[in-house]
């Protein structure tokens, strides 16, 4: 799936110049060895020297078995033909981070939209990324009443901004200016994100309500 601002604008204001941000992609891959085993072949340019060195077998250690802070994500960033970053995972990494928000890096993203790259994605996914959304749901619900008091109604503005906000909670970033201070206002009110919201939270909401 595609994400970020190189696949949806997130300007503030319209405009009628092209958008030029970088694209992001996400790969979910099966099998994360023969992937790796095949792509240093044919892009080993997008690998640093030492893992050309290590190999497909290094690659997936550093991938799934020793995680930093993008759980179990491997990015490479491309320049040509366009500025481009992919990052692979693991099917059953991403499965697990939907389901037990383990480190919520990519569950975070699926909260917000993206764009599906195989349509239509496969059923686990579909399942997985739905229970993400109920618990996302349920998380921005209790912080709106907790912070308004427990029946006091919130806007779709507040309500979408709030479920933008989840995976950015605990990110330093946005205490010491590293993050664009207006990253949630345009995740939410640039062109055209607010339909994308609704149009991936009406479902939820409607099980809510049933």
């Amino acid at each position: 799936f595609g994400y970020g601002s190189g696949v949806f604008s997130q300007t503030l204001k319209d405009s009628k110049t092209k958008h030029e941000g970088m694209l992001d992609l996400i790969l979910v891959v099966d099998d994360t060895y023969k992937f790796h085993q095949d792509n240093l072949q044919v892009f080993p340019q997008h690998y640093a020297s030492w893992l050309r060195w290590g190999g497909p077998r290094l690659v997936t250690q550093m991938q799934r078995d020793f995680p930093l802070k993008d759980a179990h994500v491997l990015f490479h960033v491309v320049d040509d033909p366009i500025p481009m970053k992919y990052g692979v995972v693991d099917r059953e990494d991403l499965l697990r981070d939907l389901t037990q928000w383990e480190s919520c890096y990519l569950a975070g993203r699926l909260h917000k939209p993206t764009l599906p790259l195989v349509v239509p994605p496969p059923d686990d996914f579909v399942e997985a990324q739905q229970q993400n959304l109920r618990a996302a749901t349920a998380a921005a619900l209790l912080l709106l009443s907790s912070g308004n008091g427990s029946h006091a109604a919130c806007s779709w503005l507040s309500f979408y901004r709030t479920v933008a906000s989840l995976s950015y909670t605990g990110d330093f970033r946005m205490q010491v200016g590293g993050e664009d201070p207006q990253k949630l206002d345009k995740l939410v009110h640039a062109p055209g994100q607010l339909g994308r919201f609704q149009n991936l939270y009406h479902p939820i909401l409607e099980f809510y309500e049933s």
